[in-house]
């Protein structure tokens, strides 16, 4: 039986948060302030995504 591994959903979970409050920032035309500034490192969230979507893929005959 595998098991998850909690530190992968752990990332996920920043990431969405990240996302979220990045379209609320957007959204508010709030991009001056320096939070924004510090969420563009976690700019590849969405590359995240697709890499995670295919992580637990496997083949059945």
């Amino acid at each position: 039986m595998q098991y998850r591994q909690q530190h992968i959903d752990a990332v996920a979970g920043l990431l969405i948060i990240n996302m979220i409050l990045g379209h609320c920032i957007q959204t508010t035309d709030c991009t001056d302030i320096i939070l924004y500034k510090w969420m563009n490192a976690l700019s590849f969230f969405m590359s995240w995504f697709f890499f995670k979507s295919g992580m637990y893929y496997t083949k059945n005959p």
